[in-house]
């Protein structure tokens, strides 16, 4: 079935402007876009006439593609706005690790988990990069929940064995083990559209005997990776200091640490955050093709500090856009994207850099974000409406008196700064309305 859909289309498959069509049609075949037209021609009209297709009039709505947070924690979901007047150890330390030890109790999951998929669902974020904890079977109560939600993420078994309390620590084989049979139940799972990652929560929280053996996992069984890197100052101190004997001659970095174990790029990576990338760190980032998740919220809350943006951008590093709760405070990715914009705002006045433009950072929600989707499944591309991208979309409509005198790219700015869950009419997620 051919469906025709009508509206103000609006994607980037560039990052350097918006396009758009102001009530025209998007032509979707199953799941796949095919193409916008100004008008329909007479094999479309034909179509309509014979029942081969179906016209969906979202005349003066915006259509756009879905959100996609490229770096979220599950379980922090309800400790957003919790204890942000700390800096990062000492929030993960006095918080985020009393909270997670809670999952040991799967009852506790399963009041916790649908609420934040529903959230995930309602603010339109239908693809995702998921950490868990490192229960499983809590980790199975967030996979259950995304997959009633038809949802799309990466999902990942987290790994410590060291710097955390006595009820998160796992010894390197329990790690190990535990993770390779998440790994094989998700990939068992018939029907989903969720992937596993390897997730070790970040350098410190790992010796290297972990790391290394979970090089060797994502090797064999070509799982992707993601992690944290270059979050602050105090942190990549910390990972020099208790790496030192693997470090020295030409590895000097936080990213060798990750490179040297086989989790740098490997198989498909994204670490998140990079605030501080050294200039080794964009040289192993950018010949290893590894995405940073920036998340501009939690840095902020955080007081992390503020990404160099366009200057990553301009590097030609694959900078994505995550919302990093619960450091982070909202799962709305268009507040994050505002955010970014806020961030390389305060960049420029304070240091000059060029300033990030309202495309840009649109690219990085959605087809940048999806970028990394399509490293880890390549016989999909995800992210705009072009000819043989998913059809994953937005239908949105402010209920907003000034609505209808705004222009549509008015409008996606007006819901960027200040749209609402309910201004999200409809979701779409591979032709499927969810």
């Amino acid at each position: 079935m051919i469906r025709i859909f009508k509206g103000c289309i609006i994607h980037t498959p560039t990052k350097d402007k918006f396009e758009i069509h102001e009530n025209e049609y998007l032509i979707v075949e199953g799941s796949i876009c095919d193409r916008i037209v100004s008008s329909l021609d007479s094999s479309l009209l034909q179509a309509l006439e014979s029942g081969q297709a179906e016209l969906l009039d979202f005349t003066d709505y915006l259509i756009i593609p879905s959100f996609i947070d490229l770096h979220l924690h599950a379980p922090q979901y309800i400790q957003m706005g919790v204890g942000l007047h700390l800096p990062l150890i000492d929030w993960l330390n006095q918080y985020t690790f009393k909270i997670e030890e809670r999952f040991a109790d799967v009852n506790y999951a399963k009041k916790c988990y649908p609420a934040f998929v529903k959230e995930l669902y309602d603010w339109g974020s239908l693809r995702s990069v998921i950490f868990g904890t490192i229960h499983n079977e809590s980790n199975q109560v967030l996979v259950e929940e995304l997959d009633k939600k038809g949802l799309s993420a990466l999902v990942g078994k987290v790994n410590m064995n060291r710097f955390t309390t006595i009820g998160l620590t796992e010894t390197l084989h329990q790690s190990l083990d535990k993770t390779k049979a998440f790994i094989d139940n998700l990939e068992k799972k018939e029907g989903t559209k969720l992937v596993p990652i390897i997730t070790p929560r970040f350098a410190p929280s790992c010796t290297y005997d972990l790391l290394k053996g979970l090089g060797q996992m994502a090797a064999i069984t070509n799982t992707p990776v993601q992690s944290h890197l270059c979050e602050t100052k105090r942190e990549m101190d910390w990972v020099k200091d208790l790496f030192k004997e693997q470090l020295g001659g030409d590895r000097t970095s936080y990213s060798d640490v990750y490179h040297m174990t086989g989790l740098l790029g490997q198989t498909p990576t994204v670490m998140a955050h990079g605030v501080y990338l050294e200039e080794r760190d964009i040289q192993l980032c950018k010949e290893n093709q590894v995405w940073i998740a920036h998340c501009p919220t939690s840095n902020n809350n955080l007081s992390s500090g503020i990404m160099p943006l366009t200057k990553y951008l301009d590097m030609g590093l694959s900078i994505g856009l995550g919302s990093d709760i619960g450091a982070g405070h909202t799962l709305a990715m268009n507040q994050v994207m505002v955010s970014a914009i806020e961030n390389g705002k305060m960049r420029h006045t304070l240091f000059g850099d060029r300033m990030i433009m309202e495309s840009e950072v649109f690219y990085m929600c959605t087809k940048g974000n999806g970028s990394f989707f399509e490293a880890v499944d390549s016989e999909k591309v995800i992210g705009s409406f072009e000819k043989g991208s998913m059809f994953d979309a937005l239908i949105i409509q402010e209920e907003h008196p000034v609505s209808g005198s705004l222009t549509p790219l008015e409008q996606l700015q007006r819901f960027l700064y200040c749209g609402e869950k309910k201004s999200i009419k409809k979701r779409f997620l591979e032709g499927v309305e969810l």
